[in-house]
């Protein structure tokens, strides 16, 4: 039972329906998992009083013989490939080269990339500058692409002008929408609230000039949607259009007394000292009943808001037209008019998605909230289809989405499904994430509470985009719920982070802000900064073609009533293949500098320590200075390399760096993996008899120093081109166990 596998973390909703998880069903090589024993383990009960129980599991999944039969033997095939590689890698780091090259020559197996494998050899024929070579080709054929996808990437914030040749671009506004098309370069912003009216003017930016075109001034002229915030947009990279849905307009601003007795519109994105200002939408129609004009949209006279369908053509002959595709989509089968919903598009399947956000209800006194469900439109045929609200049961369902407003939600056309995120349900800030296949209606509760696994806290008005190719989601949180906080849901926060999410692997990261870079003087549409301003109600779109998120606008504080009009680039800074060199060249220069302090005068190995190993220095990085600084002691150490122990790192000299920090300046965790290879009792590293071409001064010490250097630089190297990361001896159980 010590070879499990964790193929499932979840949880069962407290009632008697059923339920259905998919596990995992591949380990990390690919291969199929053959399970033969199941283990579930309860994790905690819904409360002090219940009894953890399960009631009844079963389980589905592929039976036929065949399968399973190709399954096994390709398992088999991976264990005895597995196995003989891990004795490889015994036998050379136990220097009994005769036996490796034997084991290799009547199995063909490769131990790793030959690459790899001439970096060993010339390392332990201390052949420096081939070393060196020989790194450079291993960073040219992607050696170290793996460790530089797995390294926490730093936020490069930069802001653009973007103003166009009149000096025009949008104004300050949050509340406001904004879309990109990828494949032509364009952003695309509409609408929003600048702290007295809603806007309905369209704009377009140009990644490729960094300019803003005002396409209209006011859309409403041009059959296009009337002055509106809090509405969603989406853009069709297939057929290049712009679907427009909901609103909270001027006409549906509920009404609240003012100082002098008159009504006075109260805007969702209008926090004021007598607003409470944490609710970016609503907290002003949570506090007073709302009386909404019996007038909707486009003139309805009927007790309910208008929710129209707007289609905007960026490509072909009709261009810069709007078109209505519903007047009223709820008559249509869709959702009422509501405000901070989300909006998604499957273009492939040309399918809309929209779920949740507040209903602008017309008839409501009472002031209670309302929450649309899940709907889905296909653009084809013209038809809408309710699919799941929490209020109403529905056997296709397994379990509802709680309903929820100012949310996140992302397609994944990998997995054909909608994420959703976070948002707010009455006064309560959410922290939950949930699954929902749109092919089998299936719905996964992916994580209750992700500010206790690892993420940002309880969010509200937050804004995520998806990476198709990676899966990762990227969020820009809004409002926040500090953990474990007494406080009133007036009482949120804003902080300036930025957080990676991973599906797959349910796992979260911040991202640190990077270095400011060398501001370009020549480029008067570019300024460099750290990190913009904490906001809420902003926008952001994301690059993925280019790798580049653009936020634009929201209001600066919770405090006060201001607007931003700033527009920024973010981009990742991770190492680049270069840095990797660098990185490598430093660990290998650290260890030929130590051998000349032992074998030439001091004065060329302080040379060489000024000249070659400065070179190589990261000198912004304090770690790397400090490992520096600190190799200057062995030039008044002239004891010999046998004399010092290989586990000995007072003077920082063989510190190592790991792929998945955040930095890869400062961790030992490399040289105390590689030190417990060596441990008491095992045989001198004496030159092998036959071993012929390896240097001859190559001592036990001098290889075990070397070694510990190799495998140093493994940890850089992708998983799949180097020897396995397990030791063989640490796959020995202990005696009494056998």
């Amino acid at each position: 039972m010590d070879n499990m596998t964790l193929v499932l973390h979840s949880g069962l909703n407290n009632d008697t329906k059923a339920e259905t998880f998919n596990l995992q069903r591949t380990d990390e090589a690919g291969l199929l998992n053959p399970v033969r024993f199941v283990k579930i383990v309860p994790i905690s009960a819904h409360s002090p009083s219940f009894n953890t129980s399960i009631w009844h599991v079963s389980f589905l999944g592929v039976n036929d013989s065949v399968v399973v039969s190709r399954a096994e033997e390709a398992y088999a095939s991976y264990k005895e490939t597995t196995a003989i590689r891990h004795v490889l890698k015994y036998l050379r780091q136990r220097r009994h080269l005769a036996s490796f090259r034997a084991l290799q020559s009547r199995t063909g197996f490769m131990l790793e990339h030959p690459v790899v494998t001439k970096v060993h050899d010339n390392l332990m024929s201390g052949n420096w500058s081939t070393v060196e070579s020989l790194l450079e080709t291993a960073a040219d054929e992607g050696l170290f692409d793996d460790c530089i996808q797995a390294c926490d990437p730093k936020a490069l914030w930069c802001r653009l002008n973007g103003a166009n040749p009149d000096g025009d671009v949008p104004t300050a506004r949050g509340g406001h929408q904004m879309c990109i098309d990828v494949a032509d370069g364009i952003i695309y912003m509409f609408g929003g609230w600048d702290g007295k009216k809603s806007m309905d003017d369209l704009w377009a930016y140009s990644i490729a000039e960094g300019r803003w075109k005002l396409l209209s001034p006011n859309t409403a002229l041009n059959d296009g949607p009337g002055p509106r915030s809090c509405h969603k947009m989406v853009f069709d990279p297939m057929l290049g259009y712009i679907y427009l849905l909901g609103c909270f307009d001027e006409n549906e601003r509920p009404r609240s007394p003012s100082p002098s007795g008159t009504a006075t519109p109260a805007h969702p994105q209008n926090e004021t000292a007598t607003t409470p200002p944490t609710d970016t939408t609503a907290n002003a129609l949570s506090q007073d009943a709302v009386s909404v004009p019996s007038g909707a949209e486009n003139g309805s006279k009927r007790g309910s808001m208008l929710s129209p369908l707007y289609r905007y053509t960026t490509r072909g002959p009709t261009a810069g037209s709007w078109t209505v595709l519903c007047a009223d989509v709820q008559r249509e089968g869709g959702p009422p008019l509501i405000y901070d919903h989300q909006m998604v598009i499957d273009s492939e399947k040309q399918m809309l998605y929209v779920f949740g956000g507040r209903i602008v209800d017309a008839d409501s006194e009472s002031g209670t909230m309302r929450f649309s469900g899940l709907y889905q439109y296909n653009i084809v045929t013209g038809q809408w289809e309710h699919i799941l609200d929490e209020s109403i049961p529905s056997p296709k369902i397994s379990r509802p989405i709680p309903s929820r407003f100012g949310h996140s939600m992302v397609f994944d056309p990998r997995n054909s499904r909608l994420i959703i995120l976070a948002g707010k349900k009455q006064d309560t800030f959410l922290a939950d994430i949930y699954g929902f296949d749109v092919n089998t209606q299936e719905v996964t509760e992916m994580i209750t509470d992700f500010s206790a696994a690892g993420g940002p806290d309880p969010s509200f008005c937050q804004r995520a985009a998806l990476d198709p190719e990676s899966g990762h989601i990227y969020v820009l949180p809004g409002l926040l719920k500090g953990k474990g906080e007494k406080k009133p849901a007036t009482d949120a926060i804003l902080r300036s982070t930025f957080w990676i999410f991973k599906p797959e692997t349910l796992h979260w990261s911040q991202v640190s802000n990077a270095r400011p870079r060398p501001v370009d003087m020549e480029s008067s549409d570019m300024e460099t900064a750290l990190v913009p301003k904490p906001r809420y109600a902003h926008q952001m779109v994301y690059d993925h073609n280019r790798k580049v998120f653009y936020v634009h606008g929201g209001n600066s504080g919770l405090e006060s009533n201001w607007r931003l009009d700033d527009f920024w680039s973010m981009t990742f800074e991770r190492p680049t293949r270069k840095e990797m060199v660098r990185r490598t060249k430093f660990i290998a220069r650290r260890q030929h500098f130590k051998e000349l302090c032992d074998t030439v005068p001091s004065v060329q190995a302080l040379t060489f320590l000024q000249r070659d190993v400065h070179a190589v220095v990261d000198h912004l990085s304090d770690e790397e200075t400090a490992t520096f600084r600190a190799l200057q002691s062995h030039l008044f150490d002239k004891a010999s390399p046998s004399q010092a122990s290989p586990t000995d790192t007072s003077g920082e000299d063989i510190e190592m760096m790991t792929a998945g920090d955040a930095s890869l300046d400062s961790s030992d965790s490399a040289l105390k993996h590689s030190s417990r290879s060596y441990m008491p009792g095992i045989p001198e590293l004496e030159r092998d008899e036959q071993e012929v071409d390896t240097h001859p001064e190559l001592t036990p010490e001098l290889f075990r120093q070397r070694t510990f250097v190799f495998e140093s630089l493994l940890e850089l190297i992708n998983a799949d081109a180097k020897q396995p990361s397990t030791d063989l001896i640490n796959l020995v159980v202990p005696a009494k166990e056998l």
